[in-house]
């Protein structure tokens, strides 16, 4: 029965090709649970259904419960994968033109779902060669979106988790009326139950000594880190002019939604600092990895990517606490223009 009815869906797929539409592929047996690579393969996949002229973006998750995660990623097991799918499944949700989200745990159905797209010549995404393989290459760069915004001056922009925008909005008027909110991530995986790259981890005290100076410098801003629960150290608890989501039952949805209402990001590179890349939010992204330069088309020591604005800066070295107090003055006073490309809020209202 499962054949027959996989072959039925197969078929109907076939008889009701839609022009305007393109189909995103995402099989964790050989793509990652990681928020970085999901995000600018979103982006990767908008600027491909823009070139297409197709209007609207399907996603098809794939996962096998049996074998749910790749080699690099063997932590991630029959017994556990359910968790590290509910952490990741939000940023699914962020993607631009986004119609309909499936996941599929069998693979039969996956490749029966993967064949229709193909034979119907509807456009999508990755490719036949790279899905029989089961191989993506990594790190992703951002060739086709750079060449995306040399040929239109614009690239596609991710969207506020769907469902979340509003609870955002009032969120923070609720909470945060008449502040400005700093969304932070001096990343610390080094606390998390499964460490990844610590190297690239933020010295947590100056941060700690940033905060504690913004809050008799600024006290119209509030902070707020996001990250996983174990990342979030004691110490910013008895920050005043923090706000910990994680710590009040919310997860990367949320943390993702108050991210695109927010007025600023600044924080470690990281899956966070991918989201507001490919956002209108001022941003300073801190100790970018050197090799990572030419992968998004930059040199070591370029403020800002083709398609980034002005208070969108990109920084290459660890943070101090002097040029963490310097960079965020600098974002900070771009928030005063009345322009309202300089603020997330503003340029939202604006284009309302």
């Amino acid at each position: 029965m499962g054949l027959l009815a996989g072959y039925r869906a197969f078929v109907s797929a076939l008889k009701i090709p839609d022009p305007d539409s393109f189909t995103f592929f995402y099989h964790f047996g050989y793509q990652h649970y990681a928020l970085g690579d999901l995000l600018t393969m979103e982006v990767q996949t908008a600027v491909r259904a823009a070139e297409a002229q197709c209007q609207y973006i399907d996603v098809v998750i794939g996962l096998d419960p049996g074998k749910p995660a790749s080699q690099l990623q063997g932590f991630i097991t029959p017994l556990n994968h359910r968790s590290y799918l509910d952490n990741l499944f939000p940023a699914f949700l962020c993607m631009p033109n986004l119609r309909s989200l499936r996941l599929v745990r069998d693979r039969l159905s996956y490749s029966y779902l993967y064949a229709s797209r193909a034979l119907s010549k509807i456009p999508y995404w990755p490719s036949l060669k790279n899905e029989l393989k089961m191989h993506q290459e990594y790190p992703l760069g951002h060739h086709e979106i750079n060449a995306y915004y040399e040929k239109h001056g614009a690239i596609p922009k991710l969207a506020a988790p769907r469902g979340y925008e509003m609870w955002a909005s009032r969120f923070i008027e609720q909470h945060f009326s008449g502040k400005k909110v700093v969304v932070i991530n001096p990343r610390q995986s080094s606390l998390a139950s499964v460490p990844t790259v610590t190297y690239r981890d933020a010295e947590l005290d100056t941060w700690i000594n940033f905060l504690s100076t913004m809050s008799i410098k600024h006290p119209d801003v509030m902070f707020v880190p996001v990250g996983g629960y174990a990342e979030q150290d004691q110490r910013l608890l008895l920050c005043k002019n923090v706000f910990i989501p994680r710590c009040n039952g919310q997860n990367l949805a949320h943390e993702l939604a108050l991210l695109h209402n927010a007025d600023m990001f600044i924080g470690t590179s990281s899956g966070f600092a991918t989201y507001a890349t490919f956002t209108d939010i001022p941003y300073g992204i801190l100790n970018i990895e050197h090799m990572f330069a030419g992968w998004v088309g930059l040199s070591v020591g370029d403020r800002h990517y083709p398609f980034g604005k002005p208070n969108q800066i990109l920084t290459w070295e660890s943070e101090t606490y002097e040029s963490l107090v310097e960079l965020f003055d600098e974002i900070y006073e771009s928030l005063n223009t009345k322009s309202p490309q300089h603020s997330g809020r503003a340029a939202k209202l604006s284009n309302a």
